[in-house]
């Protein structure tokens, strides 16, 4: 799978409801195939309801709870708000394929806990 076939998401990120920009991912779903689909299912809220949580899937309102300035943020945390809670599509955690190699890329296929939090750097 070329670059150009892989899925693209995208976050409009707001400060105080004042939009600041736009985040866009590309997912590695040819490396990380049960990652990918989770991430971007969050994206577009399409899975409903969370057999753990009973929360909407969907990253939509939540909010990033770690903020290291001049390194990453941290979020995805959309059923606690605080890095503590989550859930995937796959109702819970989950095992992923390998890890990226590469420090030029954004890590999101790593995820936190194999569940929905991502990392930008």
């Amino acid at each position: 799978m070329g670059v150009k076939e892989r899925p693209q998401c995208y976050f409009d990120v707001e400060i105080n409801r004042e939009p600041v920009g736009r985040i866009v991912y590309q997912l590695f779903s040819d490396v990380c195939p049960k990652t990918s689909k989770n991430f971007l299912s969050l994206c577009t809220g399409e899975r409903g309801t969370g057999k753990s949580t009973g929360k909407k899937l969907c990253f939509k309102g939540s909010t990033f709870h770690r903020v290291v300035k001049n390194f990453m943020i941290q979020g995805g945390d959309f059923t606690e708000g605080n890095g503590r809670g989550g859930e995937s599509i796959y109702g819970g955690y989950f095992e992923e394929c390998g890890l990226l190699q590469n420090e030029k890329v954004l890590t999101c296929c790593t995820l936190d806990n194999y569940c929905d939090y991502y990392y930008v750097y």
